[in-house]
Parts: C-alpha cells; structure tokens; sequence
C-alpha cells in the first residue's frame, strides 16, 4: 500500500485500521493489519485494542479472547486496555475465573489494578448473580486503596438491583450520593 512514493508507517496503519472497526469492516481492518506486519511494521497496543472492541461490538466475544491469546503467543506487549477488553468479553461469557486468572496474570506483569479492571470483574459476577464475589472484590479494593468511581457505583446499584436486592442497591447509591 504505497500512495505517490510514501509507504504508510504505523500511524497510518492505525488511524485506517480504527476506522474501518469504527464501521465494523473487521475483513478490511484485519487484512490491513496483516498487509502493515507482512510489511515490517510492528503493531501496537492502540491498534490491537481497536481489532478486539470491534469483534465485541460484533458479539465475536468469544473470538476476542482466542485473538488474544494469539497476540499473546507472538509475544506482543499487552497493556491494561488490551487486558480489559479480554476480562470482559470472559465475563460476558460467564468465564469469571479465567477473568480472575487473567487480572492475576496483569499483576504478575506488574500492572497494578485500576479502578476499571474491578469494575468490569464486579459487572460479571453480578451478570452471573455472584453477589458473594461482588462483595469480596469490593472488599478487595478497599483493601488495595481503589476508590470506586460514579460507574463502579452504577454497576453495583444495577448489579444488586437486577439480583433482587433493592436494598442493598439502595445503600450503595446513598454512600454515593454522600461522596459526591
């Protein structure tokens, strides 16, 4: 792909690769990935995280976490974003303990964890009705000094509510409320 002379760098790559899994033409984006490293270019974590938000938008949830994986085995640097997009495609799959496995992999890569990876794990316990493991991952973020945020609150008034715990829903929004 050279235009007048120029071959494209990785930035280019990237800003066509994100615009076409903004219009969900994974194909494309994934042929022009494959076109940018045939071509000596080396990939990035901006560009990798374009390609698994996109297959989620298209429910390939499933294909994320085998994507991944791949990126992983060619040995490419996997930053939190990356990480997260694949804890939350597992939750989505009802895999909370891969999901676990994988924020113990992130740490053990000395990326501590956020307020956004807990959340996204919370989200999936509480899709699955684990209310028990919400509370011990809330626990575990007061513990490690992670401040929950507006949408870690929205996920466990949402999360309580949907399992029939309006009460308990309930509380977290008045603490949330005397937070702000």
């Amino acid at each position: 792909m050279v235009y007048e002379g120029v071959a494209p760098d990785v930035y280019i790559y990237g800003a066509l690769i994100h615009a076409y899994c903004k219009t969900r033409n994974l194909l494309q984006a994934l042929a022009l990935h494959k076109d940018m490293v045939s071509n000596g270019i080396k990939t990035n974590c901006v560009i990798l995280s374009s390609i698994l938000q996109c297959m989620c938008e298209m429910g390939m949830v499933s294909e994320v976490v085998d994507q991944f994986k791949e990126f992983r085995d060619l040995g490419l640097f996997l930053d939190k974003v990356l990480y997260n997009i694949v804890v939350d495609a597992l939750c989505k799959l009802g895999k909370l303990e891969e999901a676990v496995e994988l924020l113990n992999e992130m740490e053990g890569r000395h990326m501590p964890l956020d307020v956004v990876n807990y959340t996204t794990l919370i989200d999936g316990y509480c899709l699955q009705g684990k209310l028990v493991d919400v509370k011990n991952m809330f626990q575990k973020m007061k513990e490690k000094g992670v401040e929950l945020d507006i949408i870690s609150y929205n996920v466990l008034v949402g999360g309580f509510s949907r399992n029939g715990l309006a009460e308990e829903a309930l509380n977290f929004s008045i603490v949330w409320r005397h937070k702000a």
